[in-house]
């Protein structure tokens, strides 16, 4: 009996403690997406906003607390994967730098997408990715 309880433990340690998504799962079905975004109705631009770029929910009454962003096939560096958290719904200048370097071919994933609402309850939204053109 022991040596099962040991084997459960220890699984659960290691798909809870050790993976990537941890608990990013999804907790609602809300997407978010990259704004502005003029292809989308839902992330446009206000005419003679100043809209800078960050992560926002498709939900006006979810404010982006935080999101993990990881890229792939990055020009110079076509071999590595490179991720950061960010704090908040903006890009950290990490981000932004990475973002300059990417091009064709380059895929960002944006997940453990983290956003709550006027009462302060925290969900995870679903992951989303691009694939620069």
């Amino acid at each position: 009996m022991r040596i099962i309880l040991s084997i459960v433990f220890f699984y659960f340690i290691s798909t809870n403690c050790f993976s990537q998504t941890g608990n990013c799962n999804p907790t609602i079905t809300i997407e978010a997406g990259i704004f502005p975004n003029n292809a989308d109705s839902a992330f446009k631009c206000p005419v003679g906003a100043c809209c800078y770029t960050h992560i926002k929910s498709k939900d006006p009454n979810l404010e982006i607390i935080s999101f993990k962003l990881i890229a792939y096939e990055i020009c110079n560096y076509p071999d590595d994967v490179v991720e950061f958290d960010n704090k908040g719904n903006r890009f950290s200048p990490a981000s932004m730098s990475l973002l300059n370097k990417a091009c064709k071919g380059s895929v960002l994933n944006f997940s453990c997408i983290k956003a709550k609402n006027k009462a302060g309850i925290i969900y995870t939204l679903k992951p989303f990715s691009i694939t620069l053109q």
